[in-house]
């Protein structure tokens, strides 16, 4: 009998550390996340023709998926690659957006619950606004591949993470078409732009089934064509917007 209770409990306790180890490596692993997201934007549109008081403001909703370990990684490699998308409209003013994000970096570890990153990366941003700026019925179509840097610091609860980052997009090689309605139409270079961007979140219930995702951002975007082209002589499109992500993770 006494055998028996001692072979059980050899077999017993690898089985918890097994067990253990597989619910702590589950916490570390990457995620995908998946959900809805939704922002304030406000567009300024300013050049030759147009009233300087040429602006848009409103809300813009959409979807968000991301893949990868900024949330949950330790020490070490971290990675996540997004795509988001979003449409708004104000009485005649609209706006269409997508992005897509790549992220690489490398964390290390101040104590045992809190992190700095150090984070490069890249992405492609698309944009459509149609502005009914003096009815002239303008499609300003912009392409913006970036890269990024930017420092990030995570902090580990109990059962949530919450991260923080802060960084900078420079635009590279960025280009726009300008459509005015029944009238003509150009394509230009942008100028390389450096814009801010901020980002805060929460992972919450991270060690329970369903793991779920909040956070907000905040980004400043300037548009300036590099080109002689009439069509865009003096135009400049500013773009501010500040949002919110919320969404499960898997």
């Amino acid at each position: 009998m006494k055998n028996l209770q001692l072979k059980t409990a050899f077999i017993a306790v690898p089985s918890f550390l097994l067990l253990a180890a597989s619910a702590h490596a589950a916490t570390t692993d990457p995620l995908f996340t998946a959900g809805v997201t939704g922002s304030y934007s406000q567009y300024r549109l300013t050049g030759k023709g147009l009233d300087g008081d040429d602006k848009a403001e409103f809300g813009k909703g959409g979807v968000f998926a991301n893949f990868g370990n900024k949330l949950t990684g330790e020490a070490g490699f971290i990675y996540q690659f997004e795509l988001k998308g979003q449409y708004g409209e104000k009485k005649n003013d609209e706006v269409r957006d997508g992005q897509a994000d790549l992220d690489l970096g490398f964390r290390t570890s101040i104590d045992a619950t809190n992190y700095v990153d150090f984070i490069v990366g890249g992405g492609y941003d698309w944009n459509r606004f149609e502005p009914d700026a003096d009815d002239l019925g303008l499609k300003i179509t912009t392409r913006s591949p970036f890269a990024k840097a930017g420092l990030g610091y995570n902090h580990k609860f109990s059962d949530s993470t919450f991260r923080a980052e802060l960084g900078a997009r420079r635009t590279i090689n960025a280009d726009a078409h300008v459509k005015v309605s029944g009238a003509t139409s150009d394509s230009f270079d942008l100028k390389d732009r450096t814009s801010p961007y901020l980002e805060v979140g929460m992972l919450l219930n991270q060690h329970g089934q369903l793991p779920f995702y909040v956070g907000g951002y905040a980004t400043y975007t300037e548009y300036k064509p590099d080109s002689d082209s009439p069509l865009a002589d003096d135009v400049k499109l500013k773009r501010g917007e500040a949002g919110f992500k919320a969404g499960l993770s898997f």
